[in-house]
């Protein structure tokens, strides 16, 4: 059922630590009718371990320009874990998803898929410290949407550090002649592969891989 929120945050998640446990926020129509107002919003971070999961799926959120999900206090997930954001509307929002704080992963995913992000006012996505991929984790944007005209569908404000892991960027459609905004850095056994994404009218069509 929708839900109209008249408050400065629709959902509140306190301190989500989840060990070998699963909490899902799926299938709702949220609605913020403040500027500055926050659909879903998870205080003090995340943390998983020994394939503890968190899944956003199949919302539809519109956050009058302020932000769809906010994560405020990092995430770190290892053991087999996963962050993902699946088959969601995100619509009028400054960023469809914020997270403030360190991103850490071992092990592990994080994963943005099938999603819309429409009319945002800034990043689509945005990390706005540190993100670091190792032990065989995985960070995976696939089939998404965005129709941003003024940024790039994701950015990273600190380093994007990855040590045997994969980025994986496939299948995504935006405006912008660019997708990423973010600074990488590749150590031993690391991949980024690209493919098949639409930037701009640009469709790169054969896979391009590059390994360290």
């Amino acid at each position: 059922m929708p839900t109209t929120c008249l408050s400065p945050a629709c959902l509140v998640v306190h301190n989500v630590n989840l060990t070998g446990s699963v909490l899902t926020i799926a299938r709702t129509h949220v609605a913020a009718v403040f500027r500055d107002a926050v659909g879903v919003l998870v205080v003090g971070g995340v943390t998983l371990s020994s394939r503890g999961a968190l899944y956003v799926e199949e919302l539809s959120l519109q956050a009058a320009l302020g932000l769809c999900v906010s994560v405020e206090g990092g995430v770190a997930a290892r053991c087999g874990s996963v962050v993902a954001f699946v088959e969601s509307d995100f619509l009028l929002c400054k960023h469809a998803v914020s997270v403030r704080g360190a991103v850490s992963v071992s092990g592990s995913a994080v994963a943005l898929v099938r999603s819309g992000f429409v009319s945002t006012e800034d990043y689509a996505v945005a990390f706005y410290s540190t993100v670091s991929l190792a032990g065989g984790s995985m960070l995976l944007a696939k089939g998404n949407v965005h129709d941003g005209v003024s940024r790039e569908m994701l950015y990273a404000a600190g380093a994007v550090t990855a040590t045997g892991s994969t980025l994986s960027f496939v299948r995504n459609r935006a405006l912008l002649p660019r997708m990423l905004s973010l600074s990488l850095l590749l150590a031993a056994g690391a991949h980024l592969r690209v493919a098949c994404n639409d930037a701009g009218g640009r469709v790169l069509s054969t896979a391009e891989e590059y390994a360290a």
